[in-house]
């Protein structure tokens, strides 16, 4: 996901240390044991509440142009967590905010630039080896996976 804000010329006049921040928050973790198109859902993990920690966007996917600020970030899964596992499929719902922040050149705490962005990491992956343990996992993208803005509903997994 992508995100740009507009950073007006007054707004860069009288703010510094522009700062692109990121704030996760809650996420969702199903997975399937057997056939990863007939078998139930089972919920590995879920935040409600959120994940309650900043998750800034990492300086090598900050940029800046001369009018603006962002970002890019790629969650997702952590597959090495599911090593040794029968698990045929895995669907995983991120949801962030984010913004810019800048301090005031006149002085005092760090302000929000601008409005508040609320954006989601939707990945579905199915492992083509859940049936030999012996095999090394063979991750792909299943339907629906992606991103886009505003939040998902977390408390039910995909249909299929």
């Amino acid at each position: 996901m992508e995100i740009a804000f507009r950073i007006p010329a007054d707004i860069q006049k009288k703010y510094e240390d522009l700062t692109a921040r990121q704030w996760a928050g809650p996420d969702v973790i199903w997975k399937k044991t057997g056939d990863p198109l007939a078998s139930s859902w089972i919920i590995v993990g879920r935040s409600t509440s959120g994940a309650n920690h900043d998750d800034d966007p990492e300086s090598e996917s900050i940029f800046s142009t001369t009018d603006g600020m962002g970002y890019f970030d790629s969650p997702g899964p952590d597959v090495s967590k599911y090593i040794g596992q029968q698990i045929s499929r895995l669907h995983v719902i991120q949801l962030f905010t984010g913004w810019i922040q800048g301090t005031p050149v006149s002085g005092g705490d760090p302000k929000r630039l601008c409005p508040v962005v609320s954006w989601y990491s939707r990945v579905s992956i199915g492992n083509y080896n859940w049936q030999d343990r012996e095999a090394i996992a063979d991750w792909d993208f299943f339907a629906p996976s992606g991103s886009g803005l505003g939040w998902l509903d977390l408390k039910n997994p995909p249909a299929v």
